[in-house]
């Protein structure tokens, strides 16, 4: 897998200073890309955050995807179409790309898309999945991370936030054995309902509305 510090390094090499980042995706990929999107909204005082449809930012491109912007995109499988079509335009455009997927023989897993294979198995440390900020941390934080690092002199989170993706796994595993009883009661009780109310706000929105 590459490592986030090389790519970040490579692109910063290439590119020069980040001013816009965007994350974009469909379906569930797209969900997973919400904290990130967040997070770059909360914390950069140098950059601006997109999170949109990869149809979307094929169909109505923004002016900001150029040079000097970062496109993280995720397909699961590697060959989604929309996203594979959003890849390849960000570059055309000038943008640097970071392609994650599951699939090692993915399009999305080509050397140019400067792809992060990740493992998706039940044993597969919360650290390594492509997830966001609040209870599952990855490879979207991680990078993120080592941008703000190299980016912003100013930026002072960098160790606690490699503390807190080394502390995620145990942290989720726990929460899931705490809850599980919990868990099959809300079912027991509420299966025949005919709708549910998801809330969620912050950095949990987008894992609401994908729930």
């Amino acid at each position: 897998m590459n490592r986030p510090e090389e790519l970040i390094k490579k692109i910063y090499e290439e590119q020069g200073q980040i001013n816009d980042v965007f994350f974009t995706a469909c379906g569930g990929s797209l969900v997973d890309l919400y904290p990130g999107f967040y997070f770059i909204n909360a914390e950069s005082e140098t950059m601006h955050s997109h999170w949109l449809t990869a149809k979307e930012l094929i169909v109505s491109p923004s002016k900001f995807l150029k040079k000097g912007a970062l496109v993280i995109l995720c397909s699961h499988g590697g060959n989604t179409n929309e996203t594979v079509n959003a890849a390849k335009l960000a570059k055309e455009r000038g943008a640097a790309v970071i392609t994650m997927t599951h699939n090692p023989n993915s399009i999305c897993a080509q050397e140019d898309m400067n792809p992060v294979v990740y493992s998706w198995e039940d044993d597969t440390n919360e650290k390594e999945r492509p997830q966001g900020i609040v209870i599952r941390q990855g490879i979207v934080m991680r990078v993120l991370n080592e941008l703000m690092k190299l980016q912003e002199p100013s930026y002072t989170k960098y160790e606690a936030v490699l503390d807190g993706l080394e502390k995620a796994d145990g942290i989720v595993r726990a929460a899931v054995k705490k809850v599980q009883n919990r868990t099959w009661v809300f079912a027991e009780k509420y299966f025949e309902e005919p709708f549910l109310y998801i809330m969620g706000s912050g950095a949990s929105y987008s894992q609401a509305y994908g729930f």
